[in-house]
């Protein structure tokens, strides 16, 4: 004769045990989305190198101020594409005004005031960007003035590539 109790309480043990494994993966999988999502920008760089901004002119330090009285910090950094215009990841400037953001050009360090600083004039975010999956994490910085030629070895627009790789 078969045992009914035994078989009902093995499902309801079975049934549970996979809701908890259910439940530890669910919140597993939140984590780690939430950690991704919301790294900090200023996160370390690992195994990067220290390079002077004559051998990569067209990067920018993207400058944040979180309000009023609080200072403009560096948040992340920026590719110039034209004179007006700057690269970043959308994930930089997703719910930020335009007069919460500046850019330094020239300048080495991520920390000091040592390049030109630009107003941005507008912020388009790319369209099918997706903040879950961070797909199409692209922003481009329309810059208020174009970018003064007269530091011309340490501020100019990356080049393009001619061919497709």
């Amino acid at each position: 004769m078969f045992d009914f109790v035994a078989l009902r309480t093995h499902k309801k043990t079975m049934a549970s045990l996979f809701t908890n494994a259910l439940q530890i993966f669910l919140v597993a999988l939140c984590a780690s989305i939430t950690l991704r999502v919301y790294a900090t920008p200023q996160g370390r760089i690992v195994g990067g190198e220290t390079v002077d901004i004559a051998s990569a002119p067209y990067l920018v330090s993207l400058r944040y101020k979180r309000n009023a009285s609080t200072p403009f910090i560096h948040r992340c950094s920026g590719t110039i594409y034209t004179k007006d215009v700057v690269l970043t990841t959308a994930r930089c400037v997703i719910g930020l005004q335009r007069q919460q953001l500046l850019i330094v050009a020239g300048s080495s360090y991520s920390s000091q005031s040592d390049g030109s600083v630009y107003l941005i004039k507008s912020i388009a975010i790319h369209p099918d960007f997706d903040i879950w999956f961070i797909d199409s994490d692209l922003a481009l910085l329309r810059l208020e003035y174009p970018l003064i030629s007269q530091r011309e070895k340490v501020i100019k627009p990356i080049k393009l590539a001619e061919e497709l790789p």
